[in-house]
């Protein structure tokens, strides 16, 4: 079973980095103040929880087989949430680097920028005690980063939909 869900994922990946090579300059151009403010509100949220300690937590937690990136966390990305982490500048896994664990956990923690809700919103009991009041700011600071990731995410797969539009039409007009 684990095997068939990761043949899917590095599919999904491979379709991702297709897209890239295709159109990435173009996005890239065409997003690049979002794919900007996308970046930063990632950035804001790991800086944050570096300041409370919480990647401590879950590499303690990850050393212990405590994990909890579970490996079907990994069928939640499509092919846009990949997308969007080759547009950001990721260079997206097309291997597993740690066995039983989510196909995108390195030994270093995750190897995306651009994560599921679940990978960025969820908290154990233990990170919820350490963070404490913090919790409250870590939610506003994820929350933004969240809903960037899901507009910018909406607006890139309706423009790729466009382009492969305009590549399908062109192509039919081409002459033999």
């Amino acid at each position: 079973m684990e095997k068939v869900v990761e043949e899917k994922v590095v599919e999904r990946i491979k379709e991702a980095k297709k897209l890239f090579e295709e159109y990435g300059f173009y996005l890239r151009e065409k997003f690049k103040d979002e794919l900007k403010e996308l970046n930063s509100a990632i950035e804001e949220t790991h800086r944050f929880m570096k300041e409370t300690k919480l990647p401590d937590l879950c590499r303690v937690c990850a050393e212990e087989g405590k994990c909890c990136c579970r490996p079907w966390v990994a069928e939640e990305f499509d092919v846009y949430d990949l997308l969007l982490n080759y547009l950001i500048g990721v260079e997206v896994p097309e291997e597993r680097e740690v066995e039983g664990l989510c196909f995108f956990v390195g030994k270093r923690g995750c190897r995306l920028k651009v994560r599921q809700v679940i990978c960025v919103d969820f908290l154990c009991p233990k990170a919820e005690e350490l963070l404490g009041k913090n919790e409250i700011k870590l939610r506003e600071i994820e929350g933004k980063e969240l809903e960037l990731a899901f507009i910018l995410k909406e607006k890139v797969k309706k423009e790729v939909e466009k382009l492969r539009t305009f590549s399908h039409v062109k192509d039919k007009h081409k002459s033999p």
